[in-house]
């Protein structure tokens, strides 16, 4: 498994630097004691989030990778319990199954987490709250990059604490593949895939329903949730070319999701279009990209005794043209992107923006260790003018098997429009909002070998007009306001070893991560509804077992720990049996002690989950 994430047993509380320095000799222990028995080896990762792909080892941030073979054995079975299980990220699931996520980095907040689809931002104007509100399933994907540190100049506004690249699955191939699971709540999980070939292009159509009655059956916690998409690869005048279609709808409940009372439910339908070409010269290379996305929005809240609506419309265009040339001065990627950003809206109005993005990148190698770079990434709107971030970073491969990265970069967010215009009696925006705006420095240590991978990174963010919403003590409303400065830092480690002891042979893979969090807040005495829940703590332990030939087992333990105080021991298991090639089932019990707390807000954990499943595929 790829990762560079999680960590061992549990923390005592208040004592962060015996944790941190209990995994770092477990760190260094581990990796210094090598064994002789071959065994399986660790592929080399390329990270193609960067606008340059390159190896994972060469680059100039903290960055983990999902591969597909990961994505099937961990527990869920779903996007969302998947981005859990990884070290230095935050996800916050007001609903089951991710039908409601929000998505943090290393004490970021969700608005300040990038999204990608192949490599293309997918931003949602109205909140952050729907950014993954994404037309794909787990079985759609091929990988999950996640790009920790000073993104801005890699991908523009909004990667303040980071990005998430899903790159979807090759269409390449005939294939065939069912997947059906049930369980607890009335819970149905359906999916079906087919890849086909015609001619020079290959296709793949992936659809699925899922739907539960809910969790509490006092509460509308219940979700009904429908996706079909469509992927075409192939060549038109000798040149590569890829299409995705997606639609998805979402029915659930809301219970508590905005304010503490059950009576809010909440509909979405999210339409989108990706189109990318690859264009190949001798020394330059073009990728023309245009995205679409239409995303409804219905929500539904009772307030003294009537029920009232927001309906939301927003739409997205995305056109965008990157050029990568190989030259004596390195590897330099250039280009330009737009997003013509548009909602109608019952609650906040219609409203309309126009963002232009131009960037420059530069990577140059000196000699086979050392490697620079650098580069500028400028935004102009007519609100806030012309916006620049600059960045630098450098790469040193100590050894074969030691490399040292260093990377500092400037970055800055947009408000949403439902921070600038949103009015209810408790709730009011504010047109004039200011951008934020962050500095972030890290530097970190790399080690691979044949059978094992660790690393251990030192990160500073410095934060400027941080947009929440806040009150005054005794004050019932709830104003968006640029109401704080922060500064956070912390440390990131992580072990992921195959076969660790002979002794063991069912012991495949064995993964020991942990991230730490220090902030220093200012908000003027104000109270804050996001700023300060951030994880402090984050314990990551996740176990391959093989018991049998064909039968393996996936254990994922998480300690989290929040600045509020607030913890919680968390473990999931997925049990496999794989009959044949072509047939398999599973068992996944999420949360598997039933832990009582808050997952986000003034939602409840959903506790214990089982889901029985079988898959077929060609």
């Amino acid at each position: 498994m790829s990762l560079f994430h999680h960590s061992p047993a549990a923390l005592p509380q208040h004592k962060p630097l015996r944790a941190l320095l209990l995994t770092v000799v477990v760190v260094v222990t581990l990796a210094g004691n090598a064994a002789a028995e071959p065994r399986q080896q660790l592929a080399e990762l390329i990270v193609s989030a960067s606008r340059s792909p390159q190896p994972l080892q060469e680059a100039a941030q903290t960055v983990t990778i999902l591969e597909r073979a990961d994505l099937e054995r961990l527990p869920g079975g779903s996007l969302f319990d998947a981005l859990e299980q990884v070290s230095g990220v935050d996800l916050r699931q007001r609903g089951p199954f991710g039908q409601q996520a929000d998505v943090a980095i290393r004490g970021g907040s969700f608005e300040q987490t990038l999204i990608l689809i192949n490599g293309i931002p997918q931003v949602n104007p109205q909140t952050g709250h729907h950014n993954l509100d994404l037309p794909l399933q787990l079985a759609d994907i091929e990988r999950i990059e996640i790009v920790k540190g000073p993104s801005a100049r890699l991908y523009g506004a909004n990667a303040m604490a980071g990005a998430i690249n899903i790159v979807t699955r090759a269409s390449k191939g005939p294939a065939w593949r069912a997947d059906l699971s049930a369980g607890d709540h009335d819970a149905l999980n359906a999916q079906g895939q087919a890849r086909w070939q015609l001619g020079n292009w290959h296709h793949r159509l992936g659809a699925g329903h899922l739907y539960s009655s809910g969790h509490r059956h006092d509460e509308p916690t219940g979700f009904n949730s429908k996706v079909i998409n469509y992927q075409a690869q192939g060549e038109l005048a000798g040149q590569e070319m890829q299409a995705l279609l997606a639609l998805s709808e979402r029915d659930y409940g809301a219970s508590r999701y905005y304010f503490d009372d059950p009576q809010q439910k909440e509909r979405s339908r999210n339409a989108r279009a990706l189109l990318a070409a690859e264009l190949y010269g001798e020394r330059l290379h073009w990728r023309p990209t245009l995205s679409l996305n239409r995303h409804e929005d219905r929500y539904r809240y009772a307030y003294n005794g009537r029920w009232f609506s927001n309906d939301s419309t927003s739409h997205n265009l995305t056109p965008g043209l990157q050029g990568s040339l190989e030259s004596a001065l390195g590897q330099s990627s250039f280009g330009y992107s737009g997003d013509w950003q548009q909602i109608r809206s019952s609650s906040l109005g219609d409203h309309q923006r126009h963002l232009h993005n131009l960037f420059f990148n530069q990577r140059y190698a000196l000699g086979d260790r050392l490697q620079l770079g650098g580069g500028l990434h400028a935004l102009y709107s007519r609100r806030w003018g012309w916006q620049s971030w600059p960045g630098a970073e450098i790469s040193l491969a100590i050894n074969r098997q030691w490399h040292w990265f260093a990377a500092v970069g400037g970055s800055f967010r947009i408000p949403t429009y439902t921070e600038m215009y949103y009015q209810t009696p408790n709730h009011r925006g504010d047109a004039d909002l200011k951008p934020e705006e962050a500095t972030t420095w890290e530097t970190g240590l790399r080690w691979q070998d044949q059978h094992r991978q660790a690393h251990l990174s030192l990160f500073r963010r410095d934060s400027d007009n941080l947009i929440d919403w806040a009150q005054a003590p005794g004050e019932t409303l709830w104003q968006v306001r640029n109401v704080a400065h922060s500064r956070n830092w912390g440390v990131e480690s992580g072990l992921t070893w195959q076969q660790p002891w002979p002794l063991l042979p069912w012991l495949v893979q064995l993964e020991l991560n942990y991230s730490w969090l220090h902030s220093d807040f200012s908000s003027n005495g104000l109270e804050t509804k996001y700023s300060r829940d951030q994880l402090r703590h984050q314990l990551h332990t996740g176990l391959q077992l093989q018991w049998l030939p064909p039968l393996s087992q996936r254990l994922q333990l998480r300690y989290e720990r929040r600045f509020g105080g607030e913890d919680a021991l968390l473990v999931d298991s997925r049990l496999r049996w794989q009959f044949d090639r072509h047939w398999s089932c599973h068992l996944d019990v999420t949360d598997l002690f039933d832990q009582k707390g808050h997952e986000s807000g003034f939602v409840e954990r959903p506790g214990r989950w089982l889901l029985v499943g079988i898959s077929w595929q060609s």
